[in-house]
């Protein structure tokens, strides 16, 4: 039996409803955040903002809902983020006043995309050498101690 407080699309036609938050879950920021602009543009189609007809207007309403459409775009896009990997980076740019723009958050996410890819892939290259010069350190003795052991059978000599 269905909850009387589950909503559906035909309920209110005039209404999209939309209850989906997209995670990155593993993507490349570029995807995660293709993905995303994707289902905004789609949804600014449908939820247009009004625009003054009057001329006489001076609250300048369409800006201010477009400046919070662009938070709401924001919050949803750092709110999807993986916890593990931009936690802390997420809650410094949620910390800042007044919010920056998509556009610089969208920025500094793929920034610390890269330096996290770079860092990764240096720290796998270091275990790498690493067991490399242990392995050759460890040859090494083992020739050495091979080289003072052999002796002559003839002569007796090492």
């Amino acid at each position: 039996m269905p909850s009387p407080y589950d909503l559906s699309a035909s309920d209110n036609p005039e209404n999209m409803i939309t209850s989906t938050i997209y995670k990155q879950q593993g993507m490349t920021m570029v995807s995660y955040y293709g993905k995303l602009k994707m289902m905004w543009d789609e949804l600014a189609n449908y939820e247009q903002i009004p625009q003054c007809k009057c001329g006489g207007c001076k609250c300048n309403i369409a800006t201010k809902l477009e400046k919070r459409r662009e938070e709401e775009n924001i919050h949803q896009f750092l709110m999807g983020l993986d916890d593990e990997s931009y936690g802390t980076t997420r809650s410094n740019v949620l910390a800042t006043d007044p919010l920056s723009s998509l556009n610089w958050v969208y920025a500094t996410m793929v920034q610390e995309e890269r330096v996290r890819t770079i860092t990764k892939s240096k720290e796998e290259r270091g275990t790498i050498v690493g067991l490399a010069v242990r392995a050759e350190t460890k040859n090494k003795l083992r020739n050495e101690a091979k080289e003072k052991s052999i002796v002559c059978v003839h002569c007796g000599r090492t």
